[in-house]
């Protein structure tokens, strides 16, 4: 095992991520979260930076798209606008 890093057991690295053991594993499963270590007899372990990552990345996902709000600075914008005719 790597030394240099410290590394979690999956039901620790589950819980670090607020999340049921068994959607943890399915997550493995499916290839979503890749452990960083696998010992011989087949126990994943991940590290505290990898599942930082994992946790940033689906919440970026989930996140909704805003547009920007409307401004003194680019409300007139819309009136500069040509209309918008089929080119031939």
């Amino acid at each position: 095992m790597n030394s240099d890093k410290k590394l979690l057991k999956t039901s620790v690295a589950a819980e670090f991520l607020c999340v049921p053991h068994r959607t943890f594993q399915r997550w493995v499963k499916e290839g979503k979260l890749i452990p960083d270590f696998v010992s011989d007899g087949g126990h994943n372990f991940f590290s505290e930076e990898t599942l930082s990552r994992f946790k940033i990345d689906v919440q970026n996902q989930n996140a909704p798209l805003q547009n920007a709000p409307l401004t003194p600075q680019n409300a007139p914008l819309g009136s500069q606008n040509a209309p918008l005719t089929p080119q031939n």
